[in-house]
């Protein structure tokens, strides 16, 4: 949905109730998580840590999807790491986006959309919360 509806309200409350169930969780937005992963490549010893933990906890939530400036290394990064939750361990992953399925085809392409998209939808609407 449009920006100011709540979304990452939302879905940090739901992270939030997991964690309260002793679930693993982590939230972040898409162009923070990307950053940590680039700069684990600079530490070997990280690298490995950053995406396993990315990839094995329980709730991811990665906010924001499709807002960062897109490279072909984070296309291959994204990719990596909602492939791997989606199809070999089907690990719960929550998106926030503004873009419409279509807008994140053409940003993200079909790939990386299918696997966000592929799942529960839930639109977000109303007034801007930060305005109103």
């Amino acid at each position: 949905g449009p920006q100011g509806r709540g979304k990452t309200y939302l879905a940090l409350a739901l992270a939030r109730e997991l964690a309260e169930r002793q679930y693993s969780v982590l939230a972040l937005k898409s162009i923070d998580m990307l950053s940590y992963v680039r700069r684990s490549t600079w530490h070997p010893e990280n690298g490995t840590e950053v995406l396993g933990l990315l990839k094995q906890v329980d709730l991811l939530v990665i906010d924001d999807i499709g807002t960062e400036k897109i490279t072909d290394w984070k296309l291959e990064t994204l990719y990596a790491i909602i492939d791997y939750r989606y199809e070999r361990k089907r690990k719960a992953t929550v998106f926030t986006s503004n873009l419409t399925g279509k807008e994140m085809t053409a940003r993200l392409g079909g790939p990386i959309t299918s696997r966000i998209c592929g799942g529960l939808q839930v639109a977000v609407s109303g007034k801007d919360w930060r305005i109103a």
